[in-house]
């Protein structure tokens, strides 16, 4: 529960990794996992909808799309409308000071430029697609008081929240 508390709490969320096989490392993607109770089917919470979130990865030179795509598609259905990315590539060396400086130079500069936005906070209104995951599980939740002797507790949440009525 700490880090969900923080997650919470935070007004910007941010996932900074290496990027290993093309792929997101799987302590982060465990992460992610455990907060699968609150995706937006389950469980969601309603301060996650006004979270701005960044996810920041590196590789030694393959592309980073697919390992921020993983984190991109929990934090949408986790509820956070606004996700930004930035990767960059090392060329071949290992450690930030090994980069050659022309390089780490270029890779800072970009990255100052990119977090000037992230200066101030700004409202975050529910973007079309967690708007319609959000429709979407609502009708689902709504089916399923229909249907169901014993409420789950994820009906329970949805009611409990004032999304549906009993």
């Amino acid at each position: 529960m700490p880090i969900w508390n923080a997650i919470l709490d935070a007004e910007l969320i941010v996932f900074a990794y290496p990027v290993y096989v093309l792929r997101t490392p799987g302590q982060v993607k465990a992460l992610l996992d455990h907060f699968a109770c609150h995706w937006m089917v389950h469980r969601p919470d309603k301060k996650m909808f006004g979270k701005r979130a960044v996810v920041i990865t590196q590789s030694i030179g393959a592309p980073n799309g697919a390992a921020q795509k993983d984190i991109e598609t929990s934090l949408t259905w986790l509820g956070v409308s606004d996700v930004k990315k930035f990767g960059f590539g090392t060329m071949g060396a290992v450690k930030w000071d090994e980069i050659n400086d022309k390089r780490r130079k270029r890779v800072e500069y970009k990255l100052r430029k990119f977090s000037k936005q992230y200066l101030l906070p700004k409202p975050v209104s529910k973007n079309i697609k967690v708007r319609m995951f959000f429709f979407i599980s609502k009708m689902l939740h709504k089916n399923l008081l229909k249907t169901e002797d014993i409420i789950s507790a994820d009906t329970q949440h949805w009611i409990d929240s004032g999304w549906i009525k009993r």
